[in-house]
């Protein structure tokens, strides 16, 4: 019988002693010029498909082939700023082996975008003078993917051995560059037990106030494995344990941090959930895939996720988009009830 493969090692310790701390948002915000909080007009390329990890809960769908011409990524990137866009986003797959991504990352700093970002797997940060190399070009933030708190845990989403290691040198190296680092988590069946000591070694440990925990999106490989598919009152124990930890640690909230969550399982956190509300953030924010123009990030969220008969009587019921219709076909509507009173706020972020 086969030997199960171990994870690649990863001494903690040792990491944390050579840890480079991370710069502090309000230092960024005076050094490169952010616009006044709160922020709420950004602009996403998805550049393409290609990615050097294999995550087994992507929720990705092969659409766009390997990478965007060169030339429409460009010009989406022009005309992101024409429309008066503060923060670009550069996605994928993985930014970071796009081919032209450097010479890209320098035009969005001539076209003056005050933050350029990459959502990121953070492997390829790991190799020395990477990260220099883009932040010298004109990156100032990174949202580095860290999916456990554990090699074990990351290693086996990710598909890739040595991948929490990286990740988290990745890390290290951004900071050492200059550049901006927080760390988002999918969380799924396999991780979701491990959210307060995610919260121990990246908030309390690592000194990181920018993280985000995205429940799984219903659809790419997420939506077909129910072996990593999850109910949110399965996942609302450890969540409720992590906010209070980083309540009673009075750990400052730099950005909202909680994804693909609706205000009625948490209504005291409704001020931290992203992609929740049909607000004028997400009505001029706008995302770019493929061959096709610009569309609002709201469109998005219309088309995977439906209102219940029940969200009339909510006083979210006019901005809420409601929940993944895959999601209620698996677990049905009862963990949803309306919210009659808007709650006071455990946690206020202070730019976004």
């Amino acid at each position: 019988m086969a030997q199960k493969r171990k994870a690649a090692s990863f001494d903690k310790e040792a990491y944390l002693a050579g840890y480079h701390r991370r710069l502090d948002l309000y230092d960024v915000v005076r050094r490169d010029g952010w616009p006044p909080a709160p922020m709420v007009r950004s602009a996403e390329i998805i550049l393409g498909d290609t990615c050097n990890a294999r995550c087994v809960f992507c929720c990705a769908h092969k659409k766009m082939g390997d990478w965007l011409p060169e030339a429409r990524a460009f010009g989406l990137l022009e005309d992101a700023r024409r429309r008066g866009n503060e923060l670009i986003v550069f996605s994928g797959g993985e930014p970071t082996v796009c081919p032209y991504i450097v010479p890209l990352v320098a035009r969005a700093r001539e076209l003056g975008f005050s933050i350029i970002e990459f959502m990121s797997n953070g492997l390829k940060f790991a190799e020395p003078g990477f990260a220099g190399k883009l932040a010298a070009a004109g990156l100032t933030m990174v949202k580095v993917s860290v999916h456990g708190a554990d090699p074990a845990t990351h290693d086996r989403l990710t598909g890739v051995r040595g991948a929490f290691a990286k990740a988290l040198r990745g890390i290290s190296e951004l900071n050492k560059a200059g550049v901006y680092t927080s760390t988002n988590l999918a969380i799924n069946r396999l991780n979701y037990r491990q959210l307060p000591l995610y919260a121990d070694l990246f908030v309390g440990r690592m000194g990181l106030t920018g993280f985000c925990f995205y429940f799984g999106f219903y659809s790419g490989k997420f939506s077909e494995d129910g072996n990593l598919q999850v109910p949110y009152s399965a996942v609302l124990p450890s969540l409720k344990l992590t906010l209070e930890y980083l309540r009673v640690r009075k750990t400052r909230i730099d950005w909202k941090f909680l994804g693909n969550f609706v205000p009625c399982l948490l209504p005291s956190c409704a001020g931290v959930m992203i992609d929740w509300g049909a607000d004028y953030k997400n009505r001029n924010n706008s995302v770019s895939a493929g061959g096709g123009d610009s569309r609002p990030v709201s469109s998005i969220y219309d088309d995977r996720k439906t209102r219940l008969p029940k969200c009339r009587g909510c006083v979210y019921s006019g901005v809420c988009y409601g929940v993944d219709r895959l999601y209620l076909e698996k677990y049905g509507d009862g963990e949803f009830e309306p919210v009659k009173k808007e709650r006071k706020q455990v946690f206020r972020p202070v730019y976004w």
